[in-house]
């Protein structure tokens, strides 16, 4: 199982919601620690059956990252605002 008290509360958070629909990722789940900013967060990495790519999730600069081979997305929200709850805006836009 991930420790998580190392990690920001984005990470946290977004790894428990993530591991609760995908339960078998957690495995697959690292904590990183950026060199940079001594903060951690998760970096997921899936295999795709029947191809080299993977998907790749990370928390990496407070941000959500979603990437699969070269194309990737960032949100950069609180997780409140990435749940719909306070900020600004649909977070889904």
């Amino acid at each position: 199982m991930l420790a998580y008290d190392n990690m920001d509360e984005l990470s946290q958070e977004f790894g428990r919601e993530l591991f609760l629909v995908f339960p078998d990722w957690e495995r697959l789940a690292q904590d990183i620690l950026d060199d940079k900013t001594g903060v951690h967060y998760l970096e997921v990495n899936i295999p795709q059956e029947g191809s080299e790519r993977q998907l790749h999730l990370s928390t990496a600069d407070h941000e959500i990252t979603i990437a699969f081979d070269q194309w990737h997305t960032r949100r950069a929200l609180s997780w409140n605002e990435y749940r719909g709850i306070g900020g600004h805006g649909d977070p889904h836009d």
